[in-house]
């Protein structure tokens, strides 16, 4: 059976780079994109997945296909699963039959759609975002760039008078603070920041969680961007100065684990990386016999068999740590997931002592 897998969508650009010029130069080139309001009554799609919309037919990345299929309300599990050709049909008179609007994103260079977004978004330059980023000041510790997203990291922003500190969890384990942001022109994604932690011994990275260390720009009509944008910025300010309270926690999480904690953790890093000896070996440092112990005993305090909540051999500092070094060899998607879980096990969301 034919489904959509089998359609030649257009590749995305992408580029990494840690050169702020390099970022800055490759945005006013390669990544520029037209807007575009229509109706959906005014989409229809060919036979080989191009979309035809006002006289112009135009071939489209897996993304921006995703993202048609979404706003129709058709999942996208369910359009993996049926024939090309009534997929065709379902999207067509969806489409035919709506009274909404839509924003198609075109690459300027070749037309290619990499989006079709809500109507209401209001896009925020990427190179905007990285002149009011250039005031700061900042260290790029990592650059994505992509149709999609432009994602970087950075460290040591420079806001009005603010002294930043390394955080010094033991002697010379110095832990940089920064923000990982996110911004999406084509309409991916609202502009947001988290609070991200880099351990400089060996550059691995974790963010916090949202209650922790979260801001998001609201890139919707009827706001002022320039005005949403310097909000944005007063919000990153405000959250660099929490870095005490910070060390605090992640100091908290050198001791050894107890069984409720390590069954938390298992199954919460588990969840996400989906292969149990790996998770074992890699992460816990312990075999499949010992997981089987502990989770064993989790299970029988919870139901009262124990009265003694048992620890653990495992120090939850130096699984934090190999968490967030293994994360670095997953793609971005699980990376970004395993990182944001970390900040969750500094924060204590995951689990309490």
């Amino acid at each position: 059976m034919e489904t959509y897998s089998n359609l030649h969508f257009a590749a995305v650009n992408t580029l990494k780079s840690t050169d702020y010029n390099e970022l800055k130069d490759a945005v006013k080139s390669d990544y520029q994109y037209n807007s575009h309001t229509v109706d959906f009554s005014q989409l229809d799609i060919t036979d080989e997945g191009y979309l035809q919309w006002l006289g112009n037919e135009n071939q489209m990345t897996q993304a921006a296909f995703k993202a048609l299929c979404r706003r129709l309300h058709i999942p996208d599990p369910f359009a993996k699963q049926i024939n090309w050709d009534l997929l065709k049909h379902n999207i067509t008179e969806l489409s035919r039959t709506s009274d909404k609007q839509c924003q198609i994103f075109t690459r300027k260079s070749d037309g290619v759609v990499v989006n079709v977004a809500n109507d209401m978004f209001i896009p925020l330059a990427n190179e905007l975002f990285l002149n009011e980023l250039q005031k700061l000041s900042p260290t790029i510790k990592r650059g994505v760039l992509s149709d999609n997203l432009m994602e970087i990291d950075i460290t040591q922003p420079r806001f009005g008078d603010l002294d930043y500190k390394d955080l010094e969890i033991e002697k010379g384990d110095i832990i940089e603070s920064g923000f990982n942001l996110n911004n999406s022109p084509t309409g991916h994604l609202l502009t947001y920041a988290k609070q991200f932690l880099l351990r400089l011994v060996c550059t691995n990275g974790m963010t916090m969680p949202s209650r922790e260390g979260f801001v998001k720009l609201r890139n919707k009509f009827g706001r002022n961007i320039d005005n949403a944008l310097d909000n944005f910025l007063y919000k990153l300010g405000e959250m660099a100065m929490n870095t005490q309270g910070i060390e605090d926690q992640i100091k908290s999480l050198n001791r050894p684990l107890n069984v409720l904690e390590y069954a938390k953790y298992y199954k919460g890093i588990q969840g996400i990386i989906k292969d149990e000896d790996y998770t074992d070996t890699s992460i816990f440092k312990i075999d499949k016999d010992q997981r089987l112990i502990y989770l064993a005993q989790d299970r029988a305090y919870k139901k009262g068999v124990l009265s003694k909540l048992e620890k653990t051999n495992l120090n939850g500092y130096s699984v934090l740590n190999r968490l967030t070094d293994k994360a670095k060899s997953f793609d971005q998607d699980q990376r970004q997931k395993l990182e944001a879980y970390a900040g969750q096990m500094i924060a204590g969301q995951e689990a309490q002592a």
